[in-house]
């Protein structure tokens, strides 16, 4: 995949495609930049090496490039899902389900619609991949994350305690 998309606020159009093994410093890098300009650390939690690792070898993971730099990254994993556990007592339902695990941007793109563009691709991935459901976790007192996944059709079906004791809505998208 390699898809050309608009970025209305900053004028300019950023490459989507899949993240590969190549990219894992520079959207780990990415990740800390994001983290350090939050102004509450405990919106977001870090993923590690692994958990990057595990989005590539057990879903994907998607990039978007401006200027050959990655400017934001989007995970998904399809197999062995956290959330899905979190939510399903049986296997069957647990096979249903993909979980959208990390979104970042970078600071100087926030705005342009990023985190849609690439969560409607992700829906269409995990469509293709015989997924029904999409499992999100965001901070209940991140309002614009919270909004975001609202108004992209998901629904709060659980509070959680998340990532060593951060509190978590989960949230859920049945995939149509």
């Amino acid at each position: 995949m390699n898809e050309k998309i608009w970025l209305k606020k900053a004028h300019l159009y950023g490459r989507l495609c899949y993240m590969i093994e190549e990219d894992l410093e520079e959207t780990m890098q990415l990740q800390e930049l994001v983290i350090e300009r939050m102004s509450n650390k405990r919106w977001l939690a870090y993923s590690s090496r692994k958990d990057f690792e595990n989005a590539l070898n057990n879903g994907f993971a998607l990039v978007c490039v401006v200027e050959g730099k990655i400017i934001a990254f989007l995970q998904c994993v399809l197999n062995d899902t956290d959330y899905s556990k979190d939510r399903y007592d049986s296997e069957e339902m647990r096979s249903q389900c993909a979980d959208y695990t990390d979104v970042f941007v970078h600071p100087d793109y926030w705005g342009n619609g990023l985190q849609n563009i690439m969560g409607e691709k992700m829906e269409v991935l995990c469509k293709q991949a015989g997924k029904s459901i999409l499992l999100g976790t965001v901070d209940p007192d991140n309002k614009y994350s919270c909004e975001n996944f609202r108004k992209m059709g998901y629904k709060e079906v659980d509070r959680l305690i998340k990532y060593g004791g951060l509190k978590r809505l989960l949230m859920e998208k049945k995939l149509v």
